[in-house]
């Protein structure tokens, strides 16, 4: 199942949708429960099957998710993407909707990799488990006005896992998002071998410092 959450520091609006499996060319969606394929089986030449998650941050979001920074990174490191490909083609993606392209920002890259580190630290797609994405990127220092989070799991390039974002809808929103100008754009690996991305988008709030928001006990949990 595909996740999303989305959202607008000036609205502080809220929205969350799940959308299920699709059928797409080029990748194969995510796997149903709890299972995990053997990577030893999977020959060359064969798509892997992966999982994908998206968000927004959220304004209100609070709970159900672990503290900012909590996740211990042991055992885990960034491994190469593309990095060159991946702003190429989500410049290229934002053009032919008439948007302006995005830049590198390296307090997004940190915060990418270190969501892509504690995802594999845990073996598990998603957005919480270490913080949500507002108190994840107010640890790492970004005022955020905007910001917006694509995750994916087990996917075996740079190419396969943006063909998987692009394919669906909201990830898809997230990558053409008129507010974003910034990125960050990571992927590690973990204990169980298999790879996690990362993407974060946002754009600098330069007129306001926005206070972290405490986790509670209530709030959003992405199923």
């Amino acid at each position: 199942m595909l996740r999303q959450m989305a959202w607008n520091a000036r609205s502080g609006t809220t929205m969350q949708t799940n959308a299920r499996r699709q059928s797409m060319p080029d990748w194969d969606g995510p796997m149903n429960g709890t299972r995990r394929p053997d990577m030893r089986r999977l020959g060359l030449g064969r798509r892997l099957r992966g999982g994908l998650a998206a968000a927004v941050l959220a304004a209100t979001l609070a709970g159900c998710a672990g503290a900012p920074g909590s996740v211990s990174l042991s055992g885990t490191h960034e491994i190469s993407v593309d990095r060159g490909g991946a702003l190429a083609e989500v410049n290229r993606f934002r053009a032919r909707s008439g948007l302006p392209p995005v830049r590198y920002a390296a307090v997004l890259d940190k915060a990418a990799e270190r969501q892509a580190r504690a995802m594999a630290a845990k073996g598990e797609l998603s957005h919480t488990l270490d913080g949500d994405l507002r108190g994840r990127l107010d640890l790492a220092g970004y005022d955020a006005a905007a910001a917006a989070e694509n995750i994916g799991w087990n996917y075996a390039s740079t190419a396969a896992v943006m063909t998987g974002w692009e394919n669906s809808a909201g990830h898809r929103a997230n990558l053409l998002n008129p507010r974003v100008t910034e990125m960050g754009f990571a992927a590690a690996t973990g204990p169980n071998g298999q790879p996690y991305w990362a993407l974060v988008l946002g754009t600098p709030d330069t007129h306001r410092r926005t206070p972290t928001l405490p986790v509670s006990s209530g709030g959003i949990r992405l199923q």
